[in-house]
């Protein structure tokens, strides 16, 4: 009898050390992930008031504008139009290189924008798969160091 009862208040004590680890951990870690998150928050607070007050300097590029483009699309029995202009983003002095070279930029997106298909405008990342492939075929007119980016001025499907 005085064993059993021996074995019951081991097995009883095995359990109240094993709940009170349990709970030591468990503030424990509630504690550490409080000091973590409200740590990180504060850094990331401190690192976005640190880039709010840096504005970023666009003195030394400067845009080419592509006049608008009205281009015919098939879609089978319905004829449609696509209305589209951008600018060129170019470094200041490059301006009159990509200039020059106005005529063929129109013609390969002229050619590029004549290919596609109504479908492929109409899905949701449309414009910026657009934006993309535009800016690598000027890149390839043009070189890459004369055009950073393409900015998208007008977009209409009809």
């Amino acid at each position: 009898m005085v064993a059993q009862d021996s074995e019951k208040i081991s097995r009883s004590s095995g359990a109240i050390r094993m709940v009170l680890l349990s709970l030591v951990l468990f503030l424990a870690g509630g504690a550490g992930s409080y000091f973590y998150f409200s740590m990180g928050t504060n850094a990331v607070k401190k690192s976005s008031k640190e880039h709010a007050s840096e504005t970023p300097d666009y003195s030394d590029v400067s845009f080419v504008p592509i006049e608008p483009l009205l281009i015919s699309l098939n879609d089978g029995n319905n004829q449609r139009h696509l209305r589209f202009s951008a600018q060129i983003e170019v470094p200041k002095g490059k301006e009159k290189a990509v200039e020059a070279l106005k005529p063929r930029i129109v013609d390969t997106l002229n050619r590029y924008l004549r290919a596609l298909k109504v479908q492929d405008l109409e899905r949701s990342n449309s414009l910026y798969m657009l934006r993309i492939q535009v800016l690598y075929r000027v890149q390839l007119i043009v070189g890459e160091e004369n055009a950073s980016d393409l900015l998208i001025m007008e977009f209409v499907l009809n």
